[in-house]
C-alpha cells in the first residue's frame, strides 16, 4: 500500500468531480449563444474552449485511477508512469502560473484562479509516493 498514491488518487478524483460540476457550470456562463450576442466566431471559440476544458476531465480521471490503483496494488507500481504523471501536474502548474503572468493577472487573480494549487498538491503527493 502506498498511502501517498491513495491520497493523490482520491484528491484528484474529488478534483474531477468539482471540475465537472462547478467548473462546467461556471464555463457555461460564458456561452454567448445563451446571451443572445449572436457572434458565430465567438461562439465557435467558446465551443473549442469548452472541448479543451473537458479534456482536462479525461486527464484528471485517468491519472486519478492510475495513481489510486498503483497505491492499492491493483496494478503494479511503475516508477516511470508515476514520474510521468507527477511531471504532467508540475507542467500544468508552471503553465497555469505562466498564463496568469503573461495575462497580467492581479494578485487576487492568483488566488481566484487557484487551480495551480491543485496541481502543486497533486505533484507533491505523487512525488512523496515515488
Amino acid at each position: 500500500m502506498n498511502y501517498w498514491f491513495i491520497s493523490a488518487g482520491v484528491f484528484l478524483f474529488i478534483s474531477l468531480l468539482i471540475h465537472m460540476i462547478a467548473g462546467d457550470r461556471e464555463y457555461c456562463y460564458l456561452n454567448l449563444q445563451k446571451q443572445k450576442n449572436g457572434d458565430v466566431k465567438m461562439y465557435e471559440s467558446w465551443l473549442m474552449g469548452r472541448g479543451t476544458f473537458q479534456m482536462v476531465s479525461v486527464d484528471l480521471l485517468l491519472t486519478s485511477i492510475a495513481i489510486f490503483l498503483m497505491g492499492v496494488n491493483v496494478i503494479p507500481y511503475n516508477y516511470y508512469l508515476s514520474l510521468f504523471i507527477a511531471l504532467l501536474y508540475v507542467g500544468y502548474l508552471v503553465f497555469w502560473l505562466l498564463t496568469l503572468y503573461v495575462s497580467k493577472a492581479k494578485s487576487i487573480n492568483y488566488l481566484k484562479q487557484g487551480q495551480w494549487l491543485l496541481f502543486l498538491i497533486a505533484f507533491f503527493l505523487i512525488i512523496m509516493g515515488l
